[in-house]
């Protein structure tokens, strides 16, 4: 199962409601479609099973693997008439480039490194999470995300820094990949291209 984040994990995510636990939130944060379920309770320990099958029942997580198997007649009841509408060979390039412009923002990857800082702990943590937080300026912005990676890099096990490295070249803004690959090349002795 590749459990994945629901508008409702969002929300709570955003919110932080009271009955959403710490675990539960890590989890939130961790479920992104690719990571299996049996990964995410290897990164945060046994308890994290119950939590994760709490996180589905409650309607914060959908498993990824039974969306892709739904009908091609349930998707097409429920899509827009455009979409349904257009050409065969239309939907495939449409999609992806939809898929790619929507998941590239500098808001999104301001989200996502402040959750991986809240991960770490500690005052450096929370000190460059204040700053990504209180930034306005986007080139300011994507400098302390850098320093967040380095931050992480530093304090984590590789594997996960590197998922983290990987997750912002996927999500921030064309206009900083160069800087990002860069700054990837010598954490890490290797580019590595993301998906």
């Amino acid at each position: 199962m590749h459990p994945h984040k629901t508008e409702k994990a969002h929300s709570a995510l955003r919110d932080r409601p009271a009955d959403v636990s710490v675990l539960e939130r890590r989890i939130l944060i961790l479920s992104d479609g690719r990571r299996e379920d049996a990964e995410i309770a290897d990164l945060l320990g046994a308890q994290a099973r119950d939590a994760i099958a709490r996180l589905l029942r409650d309607g914060y997580l959908s498993d990824r693997d039974v969306a892709q198997t739904a009908p091609a007649a349930f998707i097409a009841s429920i899509a827009p008439a455009s979409v349904v509408a257009a050409p065969p060979e239309a939907l495939p390039a449409r999609a992806a480039t939809a898929a790619a412009s929507s998941r590239r923002s500098i808001a999104a990857a301001k989200m996502y490194a402040v959750d991986m800082l809240q991960l770490q702990r500690g005052p450096e943590a929370a000190a460059i999470a204040a700053a990504i937080r209180g930034c306005r300026d986007q080139d300011e912005l994507a400098a302390h995300m850098l320093r967040a990676l380095r931050f992480i890099h530093s304090v984590a096990n590789p594997s996960l820094s590197r998922r983290v490295a990987d997750r912002l070249a996927e999500i921030m803004p064309e206009q900083y990949l160069a800087e990002l690959d860069v700054f990837r090349d010598a954490l890490f002795g290797d580019r590595t291209v993301a998906a």
